[in-house]
């Protein structure tokens, strides 16, 4: 994955209560180590989504800050990765179930910043072995 050897690994405790669970995890986990004090906001990557490109990445990684949600589209449909600025990870900690973090984005829509791109990457997920090699949309 291209990730430095001494990146944490963490581990979802609470997988079986839903993606909300294991996201409010995750983010309970950055917000304790203090080594990420500075950290302005988190991506929410989704590990079947593995065509996103770079530019898009850095370009999102640009617009985030500690007070914005930064969201990509394409072709007028939102997509993945969700950056979350820190002051909605008190929020994300608790989620629940398997809506991930649309209420948070629902609750926070004004501070949501849509960036569009020429990136189909960011709305093609994989379900099905085959949808890695084709374009299934």
């Amino acid at each position: 994955m291209g990730l430095h050897t001494n990146t944490p690994i963490i581990r979802a405790t609470r997988a079986e209560h839903g993606l909300g669970a294991s996201l409010g995890e995750a983010i309970a986990a950055l917000g304790r180590d203090t080594s990420l004090a500075g950290i302005e906001a988190a991506a929410i990557l989704l590990g079947d989504m593995p065509h996103i490109g770079l530019e898009t990445l850095l370009a999102l990684q640009r617009q985030a800050r500690r007070s914005r949600i930064v969201r990509p589209c394409h072709m007028g449909q939102a997509g993945h990765p969700v950056l979350f600025g820190r002051e909605f990870w008190p929020t994300l900690e608790t989620l629940d179930g398997d809506d991930g973090a649309k209420r948070v984005l629902h609750r926070h829509r004004t501070r949501l910043i849509s960036c569009n791109f020429d990136d189909p990457g960011v709305c093609l997920d994989i379900d099905r072995h085959e949808d890695l090699f084709g374009n299934k949309r």
